[in-house]
């Protein structure tokens, strides 16, 4: 390998291990969440999403929802990173965006294999693998880009300098990029989520 580019890998190391390192802890963090529930709150969001299962096909627009959903709070989180990047001051929200999103995905994996056994395992990976198998190594990725970029920029913004314009419309580029994947990772949810929990007798 080029000495450079050994060099490149080895300056991202550390963010790229410390983002893992985040996923992981919200992950466990939102499995764990699930234990101290009380029954009630248990039994209310089983019945909830169970009668979203059973009515599904009654729902309208269910695929245009479904990306809308996607499209607005993924929006927000790249949009959010994108912001922390360029002004370094809200840097702390990358790796909190990331925590939260990752303990959605364990604490609703953790819910689903509690009140549905092995069923909800196999639930689980067609109601939220399919995008967050997309979404989380995206998010670590634009985290990374943001980090790096932010620990650039802040000693020049404390000299009140800043980095060359061609550094800010690469960032900007990265995030723009960023959002066409979830545009097609939203598609990709809306279409085949429904076949699939059609086909499968949850």
């Amino acid at each position: 390998m080029h000495p450079e580019k050994r060099y490149k890998l080895r300056e991202y190391l550390p963010i790229t291990v410390f983002l893992i390192i985040i996923v992981i802890a919200g992950v466990m963090t939102g499995a764990l969440a699930v234990k101290t529930l009380d029954f009630g709150i248990k039994n209310d969001l089983f019945n909830y999403f169970d009668g979203f299962l059973k009515n599904i096909e009654e729902i309208n627009n269910v695929e245009t929802n479904v990306i809308i959903y996607n499209m607005r709070w993924k929006s927000i989180q790249i949009g959010l990173n994108f912001l922390a990047g360029i002004t370094a001051i809200l840097l702390p929200l990358i790796p909190l965006l990331i925590f939260l999103q990752s303990f959605v995905t364990g604490f609703c994996v953790a819910f689903l294999f509690m009140q549905h056994g092995l069923t909800g395992i196999l639930l689980a990976s067609v109601t939220i693998f399919i995008n967050n198998l997309i979404f989380i190594p995206l998010s670590i990725v634009l985290g990374i880009l943001s980090l790096k970029f932010a620990a650039q920029a802040l000693p020049l913004y404390v000299k009140k300098k800043a980095l060359p314009i061609y550094s800010y419309v690469d960032l900007a580029l990265f995030h723009l990029l960023g959002l066409l994947i979830i545009f097609v990772s939203a598609l990709l949810e809306a279409y085949v989520y429904p076949v699939l929990i059609r086909i499968f007798p949850f």
